[in-house]
């Protein structure tokens, strides 16, 4: 699996980005608008593989209110 990745089955401009650590994993959640900014969506500790619900909803919302969706 690739260290970054497009998630445009939730959105599109969505990435994750999956770090690995001592302690386990970490997924952080972004999108890019080019030539504007970076936005850190959200961050969390990787404990499956799937996203739950909530994480998506949670995404889809933010994306929302940032205007990138």
């Amino acid at each position: 699996m690739p260290i970054s990745r497009p998630l445009a089955s939730i959105a599109k401009g969505l990435n994750e980005l999956r770090l690995s650590y001592k302690a386990g994993e970490a997924r952080v959640f972004y999108a890019v608008r080019v030539g504007d900014a970076i936005y850190v969506l959200h961050a969390a500790q990787k404990k499956k593989q799937e996203l739950d619900k909530k994480t998506r909803e949670l995404l889809t919302q933010r994306m929302k209110r940032e205007g990138i969706l």
